[in-house]
């Protein structure tokens, strides 16, 4: 493994996970700052473990964690709709065991009291290796094929806003209070990535904004070159004030 994309969970962006990372020699990729479409295959995931272990633990929410193990197993055992093989099957080539299975009973251990060696054993598993690589490479195109329409069909739908160096943007809220405004700003645009839609941020004080942002988060605004530099909405020098005149109130 080459490379690791994560989001921006603290888990993710301590030292010691960096440091583990830097020694296996593994590129460390973060995602977008409040766009989980960046890792949409880990978040649908984790949406589909989230319904069954809410089914599981039947109210009981601080037991979720007795039910890991089964909501995993229960992923990796049901067929994909866009490979149509499960997981399990397309990693050991067959499907499991499970309780109360039918088994097809035998009387002697295929390797006992025969002539049957291990090399013949071996090499009896090699048609069933070979059309293994073939169900793979099956599975492998029709997710390609399928990544291909969703793609075609999006972008046929959604066409992403495109902002040139120097335009001044808003920015979306996220972690705003009920009665805050929904964007701040503006911000400047210094650099940016079309090929992903995310964009390098500045505010009106030269300050870099701390990550990228993609083009869904933010809004065109057109201000004047003559327009005081201080920003219209700073929600962390708002609520400073705000806490000052509480104080002062008191």
């Amino acid at each position: 493994m080459n490379e690791i994309l994560t989001d921006r969970g603290s888990n993710f962006m301590s030292k010691v996970l960096a440091e583990y990372l830097g020694r296996l020699k593994v590129k460390h990729k973060l995602t977008s700052a409040f766009h989980p479409r960046t890792n949409a295959k880990a978040e649908r995931t984790n949406g589909i473990l989230k319904q069954m272990i809410r089914k599981y633990v039947h109210g009981e929410i601080h037991l979720w964690d007795e039910f890991i193990q089964p909501a995993l197993f229960s992923c990796r055992i049901r067929k994909h709709r866009t490979t149509g093989f499960s997981p399990f099957f397309l990693v050991y080539g067959q499907e499991p065991q499970l309780p109360g299975d039918h088994l097809r009973p035998f009387v002697l251990s295929p390797l006992d009291d025969s002539d049957t060696t291990l090399e013949q054993a071996a090499q009896g598993r090699v048609p069933a290796v070979r059309e293994l690589r073939k169900v793979r490479a099956i599975a492998e195109q029709r997710l390609k094929d399928n990544a291909a329409r969703d793609k075609a069909r999006w972008d046929s739908i959604m066409k992403p806003q495109v902002f040139a160096i120097g335009d001044h943007v808003l920015m979306r809220h996220e972690n705003k209070f009920s009665l805050e405004y929904n964007w701040k700003g503006p911000y400047r645009i210094i650099a940016r990535h079309l090929d992903t839609h995310i964009y390098q941020l500045q505010d009106m004080n030269g300050n870099k904004y701390a990550s990228w942002v993609h083009t869904d988060r933010l809004q065109p605004i057109h201000i004047k070159s003559t327009i005081d530099n201080t920003p219209w909405y700073d929600p962390t020098a708002s609520r400073a004030q705000a806490r000052q005149q509480l104080a002062s109130d008191a």
